[in-house]
């Protein structure tokens, strides 16, 4: 079974899917960081998220969600409020159009590491592998996802 959701669950397992998709988010707050990432562009962008938990076995959450703004300036005010909670990051490597990091965040209620691998199509495409291992709320999980993200043009 797929559960299709237009925008984040609000939940204590929304805290889980939030966490585990920081990670995309923070690659463009890094980009706007450091002149040697690549860019992304401000407008329309359509995020399709697949995630499996492991404490939901066979049933992956499909997010869709389209959002018009500039991500890099979204992402980071989400990295700077992350770091601020005492979250840390990996030095990101790059290996050709691929890069690789992590985040590991000790909250009161999320424990885990998240590691992603995100490849760079272009200013306005973007795709990702995302595993993130945690305990949340005391309880033991692992989720893998894999986003795309596509650009769809000017805001309206």
């Amino acid at each position: 079974m797929i559960t299709r959701i237009r925008a984040f669950p609000s939940s204590k397992r929304a805290i889980l899917v939030s966490l585990a998709l920081l990670p995309i988010w923070l690659f463009s707050a890094r980009a706007a960081l450091a002149d040697s990432y690549p860019s992304i562009q401000p407008g329309l962008w359509h995020f399709h998220r697949t995630v499996e938990d492991s404490t939901k076995p066979g049933k992956p959450m499909v997010l869709d969600k389209e959002k018009c703004g500039d991500p890099l300036a979204d992402m980071k005010a989400m990295h700077d409020k992350l770091v601020k909670m005492g979250c840390k990051f990996s030095p990101t490597s790059q290996s050709g159009n691929v890069y690789h990091f992590s985040l590991s965040c000790d909250l009161p209620q999320v424990k885990g590491t998240s590691i992603t691998d995100l490849r760079y199509e272009s200013p306005t495409a973007y795709e990702a592998e995302i595993t993130f291992s945690a305990l949340v709320s005391g309880t033991p999980t692992k989720t893998h996802e894999v986003l795309t993200a596509k650009r769809l043009g000017d805001c309206p």
